[in-house]
């Protein structure tokens, strides 16, 4: 992004404010994509399915001892996009 910057590029102001994302987290956040682009989505837009986090963990080689902390994480993510988008 700073060589867009340089470039004369137009950042968003609020670039400078977005989150650290840690290395450790960054599985969690790939998943979260990856599942948010595929959710069911009929009257309103519906919650992901914990078959579908499930079988995410199993593509991605996640560990078992991981699951119950990415799933927490996963489903506030959710969380996060469901208040948005059915308020909005």
């Amino acid at each position: 992004m700073e060589a867009r910057k340089n470039k004369g590029y137009k950042i968003a102001d609020d670039y400078e404010r977005r989150p650290e994302l840690y290395s450790d987290l960054l599985p969690v956040w790939d998943i979260f994509i990856m599942l948010n682009a595929t959710r069911q989505i009929g009257m309103t837009v519906n919650p992901l399915s914990m078959s579908d986090i499930k079988a995410a963990f199993d593509m991605n080689g996640i560990p078992e001892q991981a699951w119950p902390t990415y799933t927490r994480y996963i489903m506030k993510l959710d969380a996060e996009i469901l208040k948005d988008v059915n308020h909005a």
